[in-house]
């Protein structure tokens, strides 16, 4: 049935069946036919009652990306989110606004220190500023382009190789988008919202 997966322990063991949600839309997109905003919007509000149902068990997914299989689909166009590290000190992605600021230091390079919920919230900015774009590429050179910005074709950009808070989504995102991606990529992890005041946030 819809969203019914094989489980272990919590953990979803059975990947949903059509697959990581960023690679759906660039597989729709090659046959010119765009997932609409609606289904969406729809996802980024499953993602972050995912991440409430993370954190409020105490863990961590830490591994927002649009590159990878952390968000996948089901049969019944539900996201759902797969746990990478649960909590764990993740890969380090020192560019393309992956990494909080608060996690960008020398220890933590090295790999000390767990992540906590405000890792995820922060790459869950990210990954809706990305999801409203529809660009499933991620880095300074996405950003720049998508921004206008006259360094988009140079291999380095000051302002977009790895930024905190990050351009408007489009001309005509909705305003909750652009409140919602503001507070989750704040500087100071103490004023970044819950992942349930995030739910909240969507119509």
């Amino acid at each position: 049935s819809c969203g019914l997966q094989k489980q272990a322990k919590g953990i979803l063991v059975e990947l949903p069946s059509k697959g990581p949600m960023f690679a759906l839309m660039n597989a729709y997109e090659f046959k010119s036919k765009p997932i609409p905003w609606p289904i969406r919007q729809k996802w980024a509000k499953q993602i972050a009652r995912g991440l409430t149902a993370y954190h409020e068990r105490g863990q961590v997914v830490g591994g927002l990306r649009t590159y990878n299989f952390c968000v996948c689909i089901d049969d019944c166009d539900n996201a759902m989110i797969m746990s990478l590290s649960n909590g764990s000190h993740p890969i380090v992605h020192g560019s393309g606004g992956l990494l909080p600021p608060e996690y960008r230091t020398e220890a933590f390079g090295k790999g000390d220190g767990l992540v906590g919920p405000e890792f995820d919230i922060f790459q869950f900015g990210g990954l809706l500023w990305h999801l409203y774009r529809y660009q499933h590429q991620q880095g300074a050179k996405t950003i720049c382009s998508l921004a206008g910005c006259h360094n988009a074709g140079l291999a380095t950009c000051d302002e977009h190789e790895n930024p905190i808070a990050l351009p408007k989504a489009a001309a005509d995102a909705p305003d909750y988008l652009g409140r919602i991606i503001a507070l989750c990529r704040q500087e100071d992890p103490r004023k970044k919202p819950t992942a349930r005041e995030l739910v909240r946030m969507f119509p």
